[in-house]
């Protein structure tokens, strides 16, 4: 249990951080305890956690049966705390291996799961997802709507990953809608805020945790 929670919890850094080698070397053996040593509370959250990773680094194959098994063993068990991260990462898969209408359909079920559970960190990144999604449209879409709603409620939970995405969408989302000076103002906010925290910037980054 203890080299689980090791493993894992390190493994979701590297995740957040957009360091997927290191992070798949390290959910790859936790997942391998889970099966070993039967640890079921454990494998939802560490296949979750390894199918982003793989989603992330361009493996959907192995990623989104990873991704199902988590949502489908928690909800088996009753699991229901927490449950909208496992789906809003399943979300997350779909949308990275091109599959946006699944996508779409996972992502508002999350944010329904995290309101009802009032999971508002959960929520953040579901809103996140879905202003994602947005930025597909020529136009941005919604994007208006889900932005710069996971911006207030990620800054008002001090989920600072979670701003500097924010601002990088909304940079896009200003890109999209011809406003240059916004697009160059939330672009140098994002580039200041991964700095600061040590992060790359990439496009996609996992909700593998609320803060």
């Amino acid at each position: 249990m203890s080299l689980t929670v090791g493993y894992s919890g390190l493994g979701v850094l590297h995740v957040r951080c957009g360091e997927l080698a290191a992070a798949i070397a390290l959910l790859e053996p936790a997942l391998d305890l889970c099966r070993v040593w039967n640890l079921p509370l454990w494998f939802a959250r560490v296949a979750s956690a390894l199918g982003s990773a793989y989603a992330q680094a361009g493996r959907p194959a192995e990623a989104l049966p990873l991704l199902s098994q988590a949502v489908d063993r928690a909800a088996s068990m009753k699991f229901m705390g927490g449950h909208a991260l496992l789906v809003v990462s399943l979300a997350e898969g779909h949308l990275l291996a091109g599959d946006t209408t699944e996508a779409a359909v996972l992502a508002r079920r999350a944010l329904e799961l995290a309101s009802a559970h009032k999971e508002r960190g959960y929520e953040a990144w579901t809103l996140r997802l879905l202003g994602e999604l947005a930025l597909l449209d020529a136009d941005g879409g919604e994007g208006e709507r889900w932005w710069p709603a996971a911006m207030t409620l990620a800054a008002d939970l001090g989920m600072r990953p979670l701003v500097a995405h924010c601002h990088r969408g909304l940079a896009e989302l200003s890109r999209l809608r011809g406003n240059d000076a916004g697009a160059a103002s939330h672009a140098a906010a994002a580039a200041a805020a991964f700095a600061a925290l040590g992060m790359t910037s990439q496009r996609q980054h996992s909700p593998s945790a609320s803060a």
